[in-house]
This record gives structure tokens, C-alpha cells and sequence, in this order.
């Protein structure tokens, strides 16, 4: 094999050659450089495969296919290789459809010469994985970015907003909304050139993985239980501005658990005139009743968080409660739910 490699300055040819050695097990030789004018070529000596032509472009997008059409058809159409530092699921998928060779230092790749094919999309960015290490949950995972994703996650057209109308909807300030934007973007989450979430279930997975701390700094330790067994219905008959999570919403949306644990999202004044209505009473030590209810101060405008079912809350938010319980059986539910309401 022999590859000639452009690229706008000096880069480290053999690094990404060497992760085709490790990777996809294409053995390599050593180099020579040759430096030209806005070039830099190497050369591989490999007695069988055919010559390919690697075009060095660091932070590669979307809306730049045009281009790389053109420079592989001036490149020769087989021989054309784009190299970038990241290429996120998305973008790989576009670049193979386009019959645009690529190969990215994460592993991820799309080579398609005899004697061998190689499809490889989906493997996170390392670079971003090493920030991520000293901030463990990144812009996107604390409690200002949990808020903006579930919007992301939950609007029906969120790449449509604007970052204004984001950051109402989530109820956090303007600044907030760029930085969780680029670091959902960076990790493989969502593509912004595309407008679109790209890896739509482990955003899911993130985003309940990390919810729990939002409940526990919202939710009171108090629990509240009441005489009337039709709680719900009388709930839903008087509160247009608070909505019901927990094990009981879980019933509703998927009719597979039968309990009376419920929480109630609600403002502590809509609150105060709820345990009024419905005469709850704080529960006793060493008493476990029938119905239990616990209060949640929602995180955002209630609207925001109201769900496909009238005064539930949003099954995105149910699916966390059931996986932070740590509960076998809830966790069989959470599944039911999201094939049924989150798929």
C-alpha cells in the first residue's frame, strides 16, 4: 500500500496508520516524510493493496460532503480517505452513503478495499472521555444541563428552538444552553449541523443515570398519606398546575404495577393547597400506609414536565424514578415503559 497524505499542516500520520494496525489489523511500515508547500506525504510499502490518498481534515462536519466528494473525485474515487480527529454516528452514516472513505482517531472507520471492508461507526470520543474525567458529569450532566436535555429529549421539534426558547423551557439562564449544547455534541449525543440526537437512547441512559440527584435535591424528606381512596381522582379535579410521577404514574402508562406510591410535582403553595383539599397528613414513624405521597418542586415550568397522559408527568421522568428505586421489579416496568412511551 502506498498513502499519500494532505493535509493544511503536519499531523501525525502514522498515529491514525497505526490505529489501522491495532484497530482493524493492517499491518504498516516506517515512514519517510517529505514536507511540502501545504502537504505533508508518507510513504507505505505494502506488497498487494492498492494506493490510497489520506486528506487530513481535523474537525470534518456535515455540511462539508460537498467538498470531500470533490477532492475524492480529484483524489481518484478509491483512493480517497478522509482523517479526522472525531466522527460522530451520524456524520459516519451520511460520509458511507456518500462512498466517502473515512477513519477517525476513535477507532471508527468506513474503508472499502479489496481484500478487506471495514464499516466500524459509534465509538465515543476519547478526548472528550479525558475532559469528562475531571468533571465526571460534564456541562450536560449537572443540574443546569440535566434540565436542558430533557427538554432536547422531550420537545417535539427541540432543534427548531431557539437557544432563548431553550433556555426558558428549561428554565435556566441563556449561557447555560451553548456549552451543554457542544459538550452533548462532542460526546456523540446529538449533531448540530444536522439538527438532530444521534444517539437518542444512551442520552436516555445518561440523563436517568443522573436525574436522581435533581429528586433529591427537590424532593422533601417528608411523606404525606390521606383518608380517601380516591386520592386521584379528586387530585385531578382541582390541580391544573401540578402533576403525579412516581410507581402510581407508572400504572397508568403501562398498567403493570399496581401501587399507591406516588409523587407530586408541584410549587409549594399549589402543594399546600393540594394537602388541604385532599387532608393529607404527614406520615408516622414505623407507619407504612396504603397511599404515600411525596413532594417534588419541579425543576422547571410545569407544563414543561406535563406528560402524554393528563396530570402525569412526562414518562421520561417516570422511567428515572423507577430505575433510581433500585428495584427488580420496577425495572422490568421502567423497560415496559420506554419500549411503549420513550422508543
Amino acid at each position: 500500500m502506498y498513502a499519500e497524505v494532505q493535509s493544511k499542516n503536519v499531523f501525525d500520520v502514522e498515529a491514525y496508520l497505526k490505529l489501522m494496525q491495532e484497530e482493524f489489523d493492517l499491518p504498516y511500515k516506517k515512514f519517510n516524510y517529505i514536507h511540502r508547500d501545504r502537504e505533508t506525504c508518507a510513504e507505505l510499502a505494502r506488497n498487494g493493496y492498492p494506493t490510497l490518498r489520506l486528506h487530513h481534515v481535523p474537525k470534518a462536519t456535515g455540511h462539508s460532503i460537498p467538498l470531500f466528494m470533490s477532492t475524492r473525485h480529484a483524489f481518484g474515487e478509491d483512493k480517497y480517505v478522509l482523517v479526522s480527529d472525531y466522527i460522530n454516528p451520524s456524520f459516519a452514516e451520511s460520509l458511507k452513503q456518500n462512498n466517502i472513505q473515512f477513519l477517525d482517531k476513535n477507532g471508527n472507520a468506513y474503508l472499502k478495499q479489496k481484500p478487506f471492508y471495514i464499516y466500524v461507526r459509534g465509538n465515543k470520543n476519547k478526548s472528550a472521555s479525558s475532559t469528562k474525567a475531571s468533571n465526571p458529569f460534564g456541562r450536560a450532566f449537572n443540574n443546569k444541563g440535566l434540565q436542558v436535555v430533557f427538554v432536547l429529549l422531550t420537545a417535539s421539534a427541540p432543534f427548531d428552538l431557539t437557544y432563548r426558547d431553550l433556555s426558558e423551557r428549561a428554565g435556566v439562564s441563556l449561557g447555560v444552553v451553548g456549552p451543554v449544547l457542544k459538550d452533548l455534541e462532542a460526546n456523540g449525543y446529538i449533531d448540530m449541523h444536522y439538527k438532530g440526537i444521534v444517539d437518542r437512547r444512551g442520552l436516555i441512559k445518561a440523563w436517568t443515570k443522573n436525574y436522581a440527584r435533581l429528586i433529591n435535591r427537590n424532593q422533601t424528606e417528608e411523606r404525606f398519606t390521606t383518608e380517601y381512596e380516591d386520592w386521584d381522582s379528586r387530585f385531578m379535579s382541582l390541580a391544573d398546575d401540578a402533576l403525579i410521577g412516581g410507581e402510581f404514574a407508572a400504572d397508568k402508562y403501562t398498567h403493570y404495577l399496581n401501587s399507591r406510591s406516588a409523587r407530586v410535582y408541584a410549587d409549594n403553595q399549589t402543594f399546600k393547597d393540594i394537602q388541604k383539599s385532599l387532608r393529607l397528613r404527614r406520615v408516622k414513624p414505623g407507619e407504612y400506609p396504603l397511599t404515600a405521597i411525596e413532594h417534588v418542586t419541579p425543576f422547571t415550568f410545569i407544563d414543561v414536565l406535563r406528560g402524554k397522559k393528563s396530570h402525569l408527568v412526562h414518562p421520561l421522568i417516570v422511567y428515572a424514578e423507577l430505575l433510581a428505586s433500585n428495584d427488580a421489579r420496577n425495572a422490568e416496568v421502567a423497560e415496559r415503559l420506554y419500549e411503549k412511551w420513550l422508543n
